[in-house]
């Protein structure tokens, strides 16, 4: 991802969505590459996954209507960017939820190992 490139683009809409108990930031952007418009609605990398409610408003009040942000493009695919080359941390449930999934997988790994 050090290699995308950089281009300038607007926000056209930012909201929050719900994802079950989780928020979800949705905000779309629009951009131009080499001529051609493009619309992408990923933050980060990996692509946004839960965040709690501070964290989502966060990213609103960061990121209103008619903003003009910088966007990181992949130069092979130009469809694909984010407005952060960085990942994000979500919530404390969400890095939680990844290691209970971990911890079991290593758990059935065991299991399978000495069965």
């Amino acid at each position: 991802m050090n290699e995308w490139e950089l281009t300038q683009g607007t926000i056209t809409k930012s909201e929050v969505k719900r994802a079950g108990a989780a928020l979800m930031p949705d905000i779309e952007y629009q951009y131009f590459v080499l001529g051609v418009e493009y619309e992408g609605n990923s933050v980060t990398i990996p692509p946004d996954v839960f965040y709690d409610t501070q964290l989502a408003q966060g990213l609103l009040a960061e990121y209103p209507v008619g903003k003009k942000v910088d966007v990181y493009y992949n130069p092979e695919l130009h469809r694909v960017a984010v407005l952060v080359k960085q990942a994000m941390v979500g919530s404390w449930w969400a890095a939680s939820l990844l290691a209970i999934m971990a911890f079991s997988f290593l758990l059935l790994g065991f299991a399978f190992l000495f069965s």
